[in-house]
């Protein structure tokens, strides 16, 4: 999913075992609520002026799950999370990856 051409996008209710997010424009707002997902993939986001609410997030496995970061800068003032259960593994990538390669 790469929501750059939206002003404000809202995705709810969804159960997969990968939620990956591309590119967002400058100015956007994002709203990810009630996702259940094993792992959570940012790519190429790279706007500070952006803001991205994550409200109870939850991984279909029973131990953890992961968020990465990918050629993104992880900032609290851009990602706001809450709620995330149970604990989600954070992981920053300075380089392009091969998204099957982080979930293997």
């Amino acid at each position: 999913m790469c929501p750059e051409q939206f002003e404000y996008f809202e995705l709810k209710e969804v159960s997969t075992d990968i939620l990956h997010i591309g590119t967002f424009g400058n100015y956007a707002r994002m709203c990810l609520e009630n996702i259940n997902a094993d792992y959570v993939v940012f790519e190429n986001c790279k706007s500070d002026t952006s803001q991205i609410e994550i409200i109870d997030l939850k991984s279909r496995k029973a131990d953890q799950g992961q968020i990465h970061f990918v050629n993104t800068t992880f900032d609290s003032d851009v990602f706001k999370m809450n709620e995330i259960k149970p604990h989600f593994e954070t992981r920053i990538h300075h380089n392009t990856v091969d998204i099957k390669e982080l979930v293997s």
